[in-house]
């Protein structure tokens, strides 16, 4: 944890969570009675939600990195990538 700003995030974090998953038991799992059960659940579901979340993320970014192409500046590929970009933009 070198970075100033990931410091900043994961104490903002934690102190967040508690208030997050008091929110989230009170949205999802109002009929449990128990206050300290009902903000338990609200935090696994916010935990279970966030990841399920930056797993999508991180599957988008990979599709996306896959399909990238490393070419040479050459006046005959930037010709194929304008034609490239003019039919993509031509189907929507």
């Amino acid at each position: 944890m070198n970075d100033p700003v990931s410091a900043t995030r994961v104490l903002c974090g934690a102190l967040l969570l508690p208030t997050i998953a008091s929110l989230c038991g009170r949205i999802f799992f109002e009929s449990i009675s128990s206050n300290f059960q009902r903000t338990l659940l609200g935090g696994a579901a916010f935990i279970t939600i966030k990841g399920a979340f930056k797993i999508y993320h991180k599957q988008q970014q990979y599709k996306r990195q896959c399909q990238r192409r490393v070419m040479d500046y050459t006046e005959s590929n930037v010709a194929l990538y304008k034609r490239q970009q003019d039919s993509e933009s031509d189907r929507s």
